[in-house]
């Protein structure tokens, strides 16, 4: 993850991020898989979440 990133993102580069689509994280924050919030409008999305992400992948299945 890259440690320079703000504290929210918009969908576009949370999906780079996280190397998704666009459509699939949409489709994701819709089924509130992945948290979000609205801003002035905009949804962005928290920059923790990343972080989440890739303790989840790290841990053992």
């Amino acid at each position: 993850m890259d440690t320079n990133l703000p504290a929210f993102l918009k969908p576009i580069e949370f999906a780079r991020q996280a190397r998704l689509s666009r459509a699939k994280v949409y489709d994701l924050i819709a089924q509130h898989v992945i948290p979000s919030v609205r801003i002035a409008g905009s949804i962005r999305i928290p920059a923790s979440v990343l972080a989440d992400l890739e303790e989840r992948a790290k841990a053992p299945r």
